[in-house]
C-alpha cells in the first residue's frame, strides 16, 4: 500500500467534502469520528495504513443499542462479519436483529432492503422517499368482512 501513499494523498486533497449528516462510526477508530476529522484527507489516507478496527466499529454500534444493519455497497461483503460479530458478542441473545444487504446502484434494491427492515417492525420514516407526494395513511378496517372500498 506504501506505493500508493502519495497519489491517494493528492486525490484525497481534492476532494470537497461536507460534514455528514448522520454520525459515522470510524473503522479505524471503532468509535464515531469528529465530522472535522473526516474532512481531513490525511484521515483517509491513514485509513489506507491503519488496521480495521471493523468488529469493534459494530460492537460500539451494538452497545449503543443499534440493532439492525444495513449494508449499503455494490456487493455485500461485510452483511456475514457484522452477523459473526453479534453472534459472538458477550451479551448477544444469538438473535441479531436483520442484516439486509441492497446495491446501491439500483435504488429499488435499496427500497426493496428498506421495505423488508420495515416489515420486521422496525420504523423507517419514509416521508424523506417521498417528499413531495401527499399521501396519507387510511384507517384499514378492523372487520375483515366489511367491504369499503379505499381507493
Amino acid at each position: 500500500m506504501d506505493g500508493i501513499l502519495e497519489e491517494f494523498r493528492l486525490v484525497a486533497s481534492s476532494v470537497v467534502f461536507e460534514e455528514p449528516c448522520i454520525a459515522v462510526v470510524s473503522a479505524v477508530t471503532g468509535r464515531v469520528a469528529d465530522p472535522v476529522e473526516l474532512a481531513d484527507p490525511a484521515y483517509w489516507v491513514g485509513h489506507v495504513r491503519q488496521p480495521v478496527r471493523f468488529a469493534d466499529a459494530v460492537e460500539y454500534l451494538r452497545l449503543a443499542g443499534v440493532d439492525t444493519f444495513v449494508e449499503v455497497a455494490g456487493h455485500a461483503v461485510l452483511t456475514q462479519q457484522i452477523e459473526a460479530t453479534l453472534e459472538d458478542a458477550p451479551e448477544s441473545s444469538g438473535t441479531p436483529g436483520p442484516v439486509v444487504a441492497p446495491v446501491v446502484a439500483d435504488p429499488r434494491r435499496l427500497l426493496d432492503a428498506l421495505a423488508r427492515v420495515h416489515v420486521t417492525s422496525r420504523r423507517i420514516e419514509w416521508s424523506g422517499w417521498f417528499p413531495h407526494t401527499p399521501a396519507t395513511t387510511p384507517d384499514l378496517p378492523t372487520y375483515h368482512f366489511n367491504h369499503q372500498h379505499y381507493w
